[in-house]
């Protein structure tokens, strides 16, 4: 969850969860500001900051009596533009129901700031309450500038979310808070369930990646761990370009690709060349390869595992590693600990590194309020309607979501295929979803159930 990078793919997370992911960067939808409130609940402050969006109208027909806005929320990075491939999930909706769709900027992410520093004083002011607020002021104001802008002042514009990963809560959050500005949500990978000793995220990689690859990826920790214990653990370092690490961040770093790549359905590139080969030397050289020729290329940076970068306070719109650490440390967890039994990581990966990273990073003794994060949400069991949850098989983070249906009113789906990873709904498979099929029927309910949704 410690990524500065920035992605660019067909939608996010946010991180991600763990990682941000943006839509493709398109000039035809020019970035437009809102002026938004810095402190929502101190009516005594009266700061704002510009709050970089975008609105995509191609599919939008002002004379469609029942045209939506679909309020695609955006997480934890930058954004360069909405949801505008016509292979994206968001797309297929605005086009089958005339309309609008808008993406704001989450606030202290990207170009959306108020302050030039991100000292943990001025970080107070990050966290999702805020954030729910964000969205509900500027989705209230948009709409009625397009009912202004086209003269439809009558027109019910009704406002369907749709988010993915921490957007995918704050999208199910923002249905529970206001009922009665949206008409239903979609909720994709949704990590509603705020927990701090989250070792079931290593849990599941094995259960994905099946027991040969397994096998290779402990013994990859195996090697790893025994290199540190020995003291030597700069000649793995060189390989992997990562002397700036020292060898708590290191080890968590090396257990991270390998979850990683499972979690966006890269399963086959990660297992593929350490199955192949055999010996301990031989699969850390093909993890090693493996690294560069996949998780570097397109997925995470060294500096980006790194205390000392992470306590960098500058805000350069790109990085996302402090702020999203901050979310965590104060409000989420999801420290993804190594599992108590049959997971991959390090046991040295536990729950006093994470705190300890958070202190050293922010210079507070900051643990999550998890139990105040879920007793104002509902955990894994939010007390909503008109939500649709959905996650991918083979992705660690679906233990932090909704996985079974709650109610006629919170349906929920487990897409179960090979590849079949962190928001496959809206984004897809890569590779494509095995069988395809499994996607198909998701994509055919989802569509259903917010067609009906949009009627009521």
């Amino acid at each position: 969850m410690r990524h500065v990078f920035f992605f660019v793919s067909l939608f996010i997370l946010s991180v991600s969860c763990r990682y941000h992911f943006s839509h493709e960067n398109v000039g035809d939808y020019p970035v437009q500001y809102y002026q938004q409130t810095l402190d929502h609940f101190n009516s005594g402050d009266i700061r704002t900051f510009k709050q970089r969006f975008w609105a995509n109208y191609d599919h939008f027909n002002q004379s469609a009596v029942d045209a939506p806005i679909f309020l695609y929320i955006n997480g934890e990075g930058m954004i360069y533009g909405p949801p505008s491939s016509n292979n994206s999930l968001v797309v297929q909706l605005a086009k089958e129901h005339s309309g609008v769709i808008v993406t704001l900027e989450h606030r202290f992410y990207g170009e959306s700031h108020y302050f030039n520093q991100l000292t943990t004083e001025n970080l107070r002011y990050l966290d999702s309450e805020q954030a729910l607020e964000d969205l509900s002021e500027f989705i209230t104001w948009f709409r009625t500038q397009v009912r202004n802008e086209y003269n439809i002042a009558k027109s019910p514009l009704k406002i369907f979310t749709i988010g993915v990963s921490y957007s995918g809560a704050l999208s199910a959050w923002f249905r529970i808070k206001y009922p009665h500005i949206t008409s239903g949500s979609l909720s994709s990978s949704g990590v509603v369930n705020a927990i701090k000793d989250f070792g079931q995220y290593d849990g599941q990689v094995p259960v994905s990646v099946g027991l040969k690859c397994t096998n290779a990826l402990r013994s990859v920790t195996k090697t790893i761990q025994a290199a540190i214990d020995r003291g030597n653990s700069t000649y793995y370092k060189l390989k992997f370009n990562a002397t700036r690490l020292n060898d708590a961040d290191f080890n968590y770093m090396i257990g991270d690709i390998g979850a990683t790549l499972v979690q966006y359905g890269r399963r086959k590139d990660l297992c593929d060349p350490l199955v192949k080969v055999i010996g301990e030397k031989a699969i850390m050289d093909a993890f090693i390869q493996l690294s560069s020729d996949v998780f570097f290329k397109s997925f995470g940076t060294v500096e980006s595992y790194d205390v000392k970068f992470i306590s960098n306070t500058s805000v350069v719109p790109k990085w996302n590693g402090r702020q999203w650490w901050y979310q965590t440390c104060t409000e989420f967890g999801w420290f993804q600990t190594a599992a108590k039994s049959g997971g991959i990581r390090s046991k040295s990966v536990n729950l006093d590194y994470f705190l300890g990273f958070c202190k050293q990073v922010f210079g507070l003794p900051l643990d999550p309020v998890v139990e105040k994060t879920n007793a104002r949400y509902g955990g894994n069991k939010p007390a909503g309607t008109r939500i649709y949850f959905a996650n991918g098989s083979q992705d660690p983070w679906q233990w932090a979501s909704v996985r079974k249906d709650l109610n006629e009113f919170e349906p929920a789906r487990v897409l179960q295929c090979d590849n079949c990873g962190h928001g496959c709904d809206v984004g897809g498979c890569p590779g494509g979803c095995n069988p395809a099929k499994a996607r198909d029927d998701a994509i055919t309910e989802i569509k259903g159930f917010v067609a009906y949704w949009l009627k009521i």
